[in-house]
């Protein structure tokens, strides 16, 4: 009898142990940016174009890339707010 709880036991300390998988958030949908690491990164200071500050890349508090550049943002908050219609805050050429 002991043999059978100890069989047991290891059987499902090691076999059955399971690292929990985060289920995905129903309303979560994947970033309409491309892939950052095929966008190139800039060194020089940027515009952060929601408020205007000049961002060093380097420290930014958040990027996005955008039709193949990287923008910078001085906040998160600001990265948000560009994210929902970046084409309100570019340039026009």
């Amino acid at each position: 009898m002991k043999r059978v709880l100890l069989i047991a036991a290891i059987a499902a300390s090691a076999g059955f142990a399971q690292t929990p998988q985060t289920p995905k958030k129903a309303n979560e949908k994947p970033a309409p940016t491309q892939k950052q690491d095929q966008v190139k990164e800039e060194t020089t200071p940027q515009t952060d174009y929601v408020c205007g500050m000049t961002v060093d890349p380097k420290t930014a508090e958040g990027k996005y890339a955008y039709k193949g550049k990287m923008y910078y943002f001085c906040s998160k908050d600001d990265q948000q707010e560009f994210a929902k219609s970046p084409d309100k805050y570019i340039p026009k050429k």
